[in-house]
């Protein structure tokens, strides 16, 4: 019904003077770039907006959970503007949507309204003139609501639709994870304890990498020690020995053979792991 509105007021609009219909349809167009334009940078937003409340509920999950721990080392001031921090970030995002989504609308709405002075102006010319009918005027700003009403409802709907567009994003990256493959491989009865990494590089967002051509060679029976601050990929390193994660590029290899080749089950029970968070299993 939305697009025989559409066309029917269009026809009309020619109908009645096809001089003002060109000036009038030609404001669709820039609708369209409008909405492209914001749509992305909305899309943007929301996707940010989401990570960021996950990292928020992260944050007050870790500090809730450690909270004896976080006393133990006085650590309250810290642990509190660690999460003010991440709410204040949050809180800007939600703002910067905000405004992008009311500068948006201003855009969109203001569009129609150009196009309606233009054509009042212009009609109001002809008619002192006596070129036009004020009826005619009255009935062409009347079928402008038939062509900018579905137009604007669309444009609408489009802004509306990136936070479930980028929702959707999120879920869809949970599908996209390959689950482990168990049952298959070589199996693993021991290992001499020879590791290598060889051009490892892994990156948990596809963006920034962690880990970036990696290359040593740990001997059987060598003691090897890997220090660092927090954050340079140590934990990510151990992760990927138990092939949690699989590297973006490069091997891992265990005796001279490819860990991807081992059945995984197998070789993790060859594999002493000591875990840096405590948790008892009942």
């Amino acid at each position: 019904s939305s697009a025989l509105r559409f066309l029917f007021g269009a026809a009309m609009l020619v109908y009645l003077e096809w001089r003002l219909a060109v000036v009038s349809l030609v404001i669709l167009p820039g609708m369209v770039l409008a909405v492209r334009f914001f749509s992305r940078r909305m899309r943007v937003l929301s996707h940010q907006g989401m990570e960021q409340q996950a990292q928020v509920s992260r944050r007050m999950q870790e500090s809730l959970s450690a909270t004896s721990l976080i006393k133990a080392y006085s650590s309250e001031k810290r642990t509190v503007s660690q999460i003010m921090s991440e709410l204040e970030e949050a809180l800007q995002i939600s703002l910067e949507g905000v405004s992008v989504g009311s500068l948006a609308n201003l855009t969109i709405g203001i569009l129609p309204e150009i196009s309606r002075a233009i054509v009042l102006i212009a009609g109001a010319y002809w008619i002192i003139l006596g070129e036009w009918t004020l009826g005619s005027l009255l009935a062409f700003q009347s079928y402008l609501g038939y062509v900018y009403g579905p137009a604007h409802y669309l444009a609408n709907a489009g802004l509306q639709v990136q936070g479930a567009l980028a929702a959707l994003e999120r879920v869809s990256a949970l599908f996209d994870i390959v689950p482990e493959e168990t049952g298959t491989g070589f199996p693993v009865q021991r290992l001499h304890g020879e590791i290598e990494f060889r051009d490892v590089s892994f990156s948990y967002d596809s963006q920034e990498p962690v880990l970036e051509n990696v290359s040593c060679r740990v001997q059987s029976g060598e003691n090897v020690a890997i220090v660092g601050p927090s954050g340079v990929g140590k934990t990510t390193l151990i992760s990927l020995l138990l092939r949690f994660y699989q590297p973006t590029i490069g091997e891992i290899w265990f005796d001279g053979r490819p860990a991807c080749e081992y059945e995984l089950s197998s070789l993790r029970q060859r594999i002493g792991y000591v875990s840096q968070s405590t948790l008892l299993l009942s």
